[in-house]
């Protein structure tokens, strides 16, 4: 639906970022980015919370799923950091004010705790040098943590897509309804819809993994 979007309604001009000069074939990509970058690290984000509930991965050994996790997590933050690199230089190539919306506020603030977590996350489960007890007492923080700064991402999504739409819809105005209007309310209404979906998985008690089966000693090994 992002794609649409961009191919459909979004005009590009010929002043369009390009951030990466090696690959000037991903301006195109890139200037949408900076639009909607909450709704790509969005989706990415949510597999990562999801990815230990999924019941095809119960099999994988617990290590290789702390891996795909972390993994997952870490391209999530570099779309995030790229994005907001766009955001800025986009900014201060047409004079546009930085930091002044709430969606502003919020979003650097999600990226500013997801570093955190990420990194905590790193250093206390990931590395085998943090003491079990740590880690016991730190899991129900890091679960809470990671699932309060998805929520907020998805609200500075929903806060971006509808501040992008004030400002850009002139005529026909954003009041008027007009076809992409819906087309990306419609898009809101499933961020919200995988939103629950994925907070619902990492709520319930069914969905949870497994523990690991230690094995057992025989008597001959006594």
């Amino acid at each position: 639906t992002l794609r649409v979007w961009a191919l459909i309604f979004c005009q590009v001009t010929k002043h369009a970022i390009n951030i990466c000069p090696l690959l000037p074939e991903y301006t195109y990509l890139l200037l949408h980015i900076w639009k909607y970058y909450w709704f790509v690290i969005r989706c990415t984000w949510g597999f990562t919370i999801i990815v230990y509930r999924l019941p095809w991965t119960w099999k994988c050994s617990k290590l290789l799923m702390k891996f795909i996790h972390a993994g997952l997590n870490t391209i999530a933050m570099i779309l995030a950091i790229v994005s907001m690199v766009a955001v800025f230089e986009y900014h201060n190539a047409r004079n546009i004010p930085n930091m002044y919306s709430l969606h502003s506020w919020i979003g650097l603030t999600a990226v500013i705790f997801y570093s955190l977590q990420l990194l905590l996350g790193f250093a206390v489960f990931l590395l085998p040098f943090a003491a079990v007890p740590l880690r016991a007492a730190l899991m129900p923080i890091h679960i809470y943590s990671g699932l309060l700064i998805f929520a907020t991402v998805i609200a500075s999504a929903l806060m971006g897509i509808t501040e992008k739409l004030i400002f850009s819809l002139k005529n026909p105005a954003y009041s008027t309804s007009p076809p992409e209007a819906i087309f990306v309310n419609c898009l809101g209404l499933l961020i919200v819809i995988f939103g629950a979906l994925v907070l619902w998985m990492a709520s319930r008690p069914h969905w949870k993994r497994p523990p690991e089966e230690l094995p057992k000693l025989t008597e001959r090994q006594f």
